[in-house]
């Protein structure tokens, strides 16, 4: 868009995100970091709230009301079909998330 390019929305393409803006992660930083109370150990810093690309875009359009999206089938950057295809020359199987007992 800064570029007076149409951004790009895939069709296909029905994932979601979280987006987290930097204050809010660095707020939650310093929270952490300054409270005794929290025990040491990994955390999750997130809002709850996501997004599919499609909103996220359309929201960045609203600020360039001269553009508009242009909707595109999704296909995997050559780059991850690449590392797809040298991972499947290891003779690896990835873990089921899901497995049937579930």
């Amino acid at each position: 868009c800064m570029r007076g390019e149409q951004p790009l929305i895939f069709e296909n393409d029905s994932s979601i995100r979280e987006y987290l803006y930097i204050d809010d992660l660095v707020g939650a930083l310093k929270t952490l970091l300054l409270s005794l109370l929290h025990p040491p150990g990994p955390y999750n810093i997130a809002t709850g709230w996501v997004y599919n690309q499609r909103d996220i875009v359309l929201k960045v359009l609203k600020h360039f009301p001269s553009l508009s999206p242009k909707y595109v089938r999704a296909k995997l950057p050559p780059q991850i079909q690449e590392e797809t295809m040298k991972m499947s020359r290891w003779n690896w199987n990835r873990a089921d998330l899901f497995p049937r007992r579930l």
